[in-house]
């Protein structure tokens, strides 16, 4: 029998010994075309198929719910059924999968599924890297194919606001381009949510001459960590300005509003975390006053739980995976009973490029642990994270080290977290079947098109970073590790995401170089050791982000890879 594997896990795979035969064996260039399919795809994928002599038929049941679906292959042909085009489209998915399993002969049976989880997203924050447009375009047809049906977007300032141009940065994309995510997305059935920041994290806006009258008043020397300030109607009706462009621009009638890093302040006492929950049911209200869907965080109300009923009827209401199992049950029950749509989240890390400090297990047990709740309580969806914080944890020299390498906390490409984006995908699909194990073997398959276990080994990698104790020994010789792993690796497909995770290997071991050169005077065949490790590195960095960044984009990251080193190097060699 043919061992066919499908990600997410499906709810029943019943497969037995008849195959359904093709008259020729299906091309890399077929599947590639089916793979392109997207709209009106139930008629045009039954018309290419028959070219090569497969009879598919797509079935809209009534009686399915709108993502369940169910494929029947038989020795004459295959049909699949769907609770509407979602449901067909995830079948057609998980259809992709198995012909590209196979070459002239399919297993003949039966796959039935549903989601446990009605929403399931992922949050695509553009704050660390802007991406280009074309990219993200090809990021909803990847979530599609894990069937992930929402995508919230955080902009930051890449968004042409309308009404507060000044907001807009320097790379960004124009209106056209914004029309074209939203129907990129809603092709392959993905509703996009915009995500907008109203309290925390408006450094980037604060910091601007035209709006710094906006923030709280504060004596002291240093500006950073401006706070809106939520007493003055300008600020209030600024946020609301914001809101509307964002709105307008999106098919969805969904917002997110961002409340980060707004509990962490030790001067807040309860009055005020009761006025900044106030502050924001009352943006909800005004967005709900416009029928618009408002999305928050559930940290404000954790603190001011009588403040909920506040909040508009229906809000969705995401408590985070930080919560214990038992009290992030209780937030849903309790949302629940206030009349919200309660949701959890969980966090994948895009880890810091610094060291290259990956903890993946951690990121799937969050994972499966809120999906497991989420399921349980039957609450609204699973919102996966991915952390890009720049401001919030910047590296600093330690132990005496004159230079501080990569100062800030840019991440690494989200090209290196599609194992833990894959992971969200199968628990949050199918929590009550599948595994870590079951899906850590499976991957590889279906993200490289290869059954080689080295392929998953290197998304565990488990490394120390030398923010948490290790050598410069232990890090070289880790990195080495990995490189070498990848060395030995040659996928059918998506070579690159290797070739991303051996750059940030090699961008580590050039950090250990700098912090153990600059500890002492250095030499002319050290500087020249520097010099070439960064032009290589320049080199690799240009070539593999070409295609997802910005020139001008690029252009600041090896800024600050490189910059402070190369700074340092140009005083040593000043006459």
């Amino acid at each position: 029998m043919i061992n066919v594997q499908i990600l997410p896990e499906p709810k029943s795979a019943k497969f037995n010994q008849q195959t359904l035969n093709l008259r020729k064996r299906l091309s890399g260039k077929v599947l590639q075309s089916l793979d392109k399919t997207i709209k009106n795809f139930p008629l045009r994928v039954e018309k290419s198929l028959v070219s090569v002599g497969l009879k598919v038929k797509f079935i809209e049941v009534d009686k399915f719910s709108e993502q369940e679906y169910k494929i029947e292959i038989g020795t004459k042909g295959i049909i699949v059924f769907g609770g509407g085009i979602n449901g067909l489209f995830h079948g057609y998915q998980s259809l992709l999968q198995i012909l590209s399993q196979c070459e002239n002969k399919i297993p003949c049976g039966i796959i039935q599924d549903t989601p446990d989880i009605k929403t399931r997203s992922y949050h695509l924050d553009l704050r660390s890297h802007k991406y280009k447009a074309s990219y993200i375009k090809t990021l909803f047809r990847e979530l599609a194919k894990l069937k992930f049906n929402t995508v919230v977007i955080e902009y930051q300032d890449t968004f042409p606001f309308s009404k507060e141009k000044f907001v807009t940065g320097d790379i960004h994309f124009s209106k056209e381009q914004i029309t074209e995510l939203n129907k990129a997305a809603n092709d392959v059935g993905i509703e996009l949510i915009p995500y907008q920041n109203i309290l925390g994290q408006l450094d980037y806006i604060l910091d601007l001459e035209p709006y710094s009258n906006l923030s709280v008043k504060s004596d002291a020397i240093s500006f950073k960590n401006r706070k809106l300030d939520i007493s003055n109607n300008k600020a209030v009706k600024f946020i609301a300005g914001l809101l509307d462009d964002l709105s307008s621009n999106h098919i969805s009638k969904k917002i997110f509003l961002g409340t980060a890093n707004i509990t962490s302040n030790v001067e807040d006492n309860d009055s005020l975390y009761e006025k900044k929950a106030s502050y924001l049911a009352a943006i909800a209200k005004l967005l709900a006053n416009k029928g618009k869907t408002p999305i928050v965080w559930a940290n404000l109300f954790n603190k001011c739980p009588d403040v909920l009923s506040e909040l508009p009827e229906k809000t969705v209401i995401v408590a985070s995976h930080t919560s214990t199992q038992t009290e992030l049950s209780k937030q849903i029950k309790l949302f629940s009973d206030t009349g919200l749509t309660p949701a959890a989240s969980a966090t994948i890390l895009q880890f810091p490029d610094n060291e290259f400090a990956r903890d993946t297990s951690r990121a799937i047990q969050n994972i499966i642990e809120a999906s497991k709740i989420v399921k349980k309580s039957a609450a609204n969806g699973l919102f996966v994270c991915s952390s890009t914080t720049i401001d919030a944890a910047a590296v600093k020299p330690i132990n005496g080290y004159p230079v501080d390498f990569m100062s800030g906390s840019r991440r690494m490409h989200i090209g290196t977290t599609w194992f833990a984006i894959s992971a969200a995908a199968e628990f949050a699909w199918n929590i009550s079947n599948s595994d870590e194990k079951n899906f850590s073997g499976k991957w590889p398959l279906f993200f490289f098109g290869s059954n080689e276990k080295k392929l998953a080994q290197i998304q565990h990698y488990q490394i120390k970073d030398y923010f948490s104790g290790a050598t410069n020994a232990e890090i070289t010789r880790d990195r080495k590790r990995i490189i070498k792993l990848i060395g030995e690796l040659k996928p059918p497909r998506r070579r690159e995401i290797l070739a991303f995770i051996e750059f940030y290997a090699r961008l580590a071991i050039h950090a250990v170089h700098v912090r153990q050169i600059f500890s002492h005077s250095p030499k002319k065949q050290e500087i020249a050791l520097l010099r070439g490790e960064i032009a290589r590195l320049k080199d690799k960095h240009s070539g593999l982000m070409k295609e997802s960044l910005y020139s001008r984009e690029i252009s600041e990251e090896q800024n600050h890879l490189f910059g402070h080193t190369e700074l340092l190097l140009k005083r040593l060699t000043r006459k």
